[in-house]
C-alpha cells in the first residue's frame, strides 16, 4: 500500500516530525504534509487547502491548541485532529477532547499513530456522506412541504410507529374540511372520527394494511359544518425490513362533484325526463333483478 494522505503538521521542526513520518510510511501512507508553527499559518492553510487530517503536538508553545480546536469549529470544517503529547499527563488532554480532538497519542506510543488517524478519517468520511445524504433528505422535504402547503389535495403523512400520530397535514385540509390541522395533530385518532360511519371499514382496511393499495380508495368524510364530502384518495404505504406497515402517505382530491353528478346521471337512466316517473329501462332492470332472485335457492324463512 502506497496511500497519499494530505496532513497539517502543528510542530517545530522537522526533526521533530522524523519518528512520525517514519510510522507512517512504515503503515504504507505516503504522506504529503505543511509543517506550520504559527497560528497565522494554520489559519491560512485550513482556509485554502484540503487536508485528510491535523496532527498537533501539544507541547507547540507558538500554537495554542484550544485556539486551533475553535478556528476549525468556527469554519464549521469537519477534519480529523489528533495530538501528539511527550510530557502532558491524560488529564490534561481531557479538555481538549472535548473542545473538539478527535484523539491523541503519546509519542512514546507513536506506533498507534497509524491505525488513529486511518479509523479517524474513515470516521469522517461517514459523517460526510450521512451529513449530504441528510442534506438531500432536508432538500426533499422542504420541497414536498412547499408543494403540499400550496396544493388543493389535502396531503398528509400518518405515522403507526413507534407512536400513532399525524407527521404532517397539509393547510388545505381547513378549506376542504373546516378544521384546522392542529385537529389531526393533537388527536391521533381525529381522521377517523370525521369519516362516515359506513366508510370506517375501508380506513380499518388501510390501517391494518389490508387494504390494496394499488387502487384508490373512496370514502366521505364529515365537514366541521355537517356537510357530508366524498373523497378519493390515493395511499402510499410504508414498510420496515420486517414488512410491518410503519407509515401511510396520502393524497386526498374532493370527488363530491363527481359523485354527484353519477347519481343524477344514474337517476335520469331511470327517470321519464318529462313526467319524473320510472321509465322502461327501469322496469327491465327490476324484471331481470326479479328473474335472478327467482332462480335462487329456496330457502325456508322463520317469521
Amino acid at each position: 500500500m502506497n496511500k497519499k494522505i494530505k496532513l497539517l503538521i502543528l510542530e517545530r521542526s522537522e526533526k521533530e516530525i522524523k519518528p512520525i513520518l517514519k510510522e507512517l510510511k512504515s503503515y504504507g501512507y505516503n504522506p504529503e504534509y505543511r509543517l506550520l508553527d504559527t497560528f497565522e499559518d494554520f489559519s491560512t492553510s485550513i482556509k485554502k487547502g484540503s487536508w485528510d487530517a491535523i496532527i498537533a503536538s501539544k507541547e507547540l508553545e507558538s500554537i495554542n491548541t484550544e485556539d486551533a480546536l475553535k478556528l476549525i469549529k468556527s469554519r464549521n470544517l469537519d477534519i480529523p485532529f489528533i495530538i501528539v503529547s511527550g510530557r502532558s499527563n491524560e488529564e490534561s488532554l481531557i479538555p481538549l477532547i472535548k473542545s473538539g480532538a478527535n484523539d491523541y497519542v503519546r509519542k512514546d506510543d507513536i506506533f498507534r499513530l497509524p491505525s488513529v488517524l486511518k479509523n479517524e478519517i474513515e470516521n469522517a468520511k461517514l459523517r460526510k456522506k450521512h451529513k449530504k445524504a441528510l442534506g438531500k433528505l432536508k432538500e426533499s422535504e422542504r420541497r414536498f412541504r412547499v408543494l403540499a402547503e400550496s396544493a388543493s389535495d389535502i396531503i398528509y403523512i400518518y405515522r403507526f410507529s413507534p407512536k400513532k400520530g399525524y407527521e404532517f397535514v397539509s393547510p388545505s385540509v381547513e378549506n376542504k374540511l373546516g378544521y384546522s390541522v392542529s385537529d389531526f395533530y393533537n388527536d391521533p385518532k381525529f381522521g377517523c372520527k370525521i369519516v362516515h360511519d359506513d366508510d370506517l371499514k375501508i380506513i380499518n382496511q388501510i390501517e391494518t394494511g389490508k387494504f390494496e393499495f394499488s387502487r384508490p380508495a373512496e370514502f366521505r368524510c364529515i365537514s366541521s359544518e355537517g356537510k357530508t364530502i366524498w373523497f378519493e384518495e390515493v395511499v402510499t404505504p410504508s414498510y420496515n425490513k420486517r414488512g410491518d406497515l410503519m407509515a401511510v402517505e396520502g393524497i386526498m382530491r374532493d370527488i363530491t362533484g363527481r359523485k354527484e353528478a353519477e347519481d343524477q346521471l344514474a337517476y335520469l337512466s331511470f327517470h321519464d325526463s318529462l313526467t319524473d316517473l320510472y321509465n322502461r329501462a327501469y322496469f327491465e332492470e327490476e324484471l331481470k333483478r326479479l328473474e335472478t332472485k327467482r332462480q335462487l335457492p329456496v330457502s325456508v324463512i322463520i317469521a
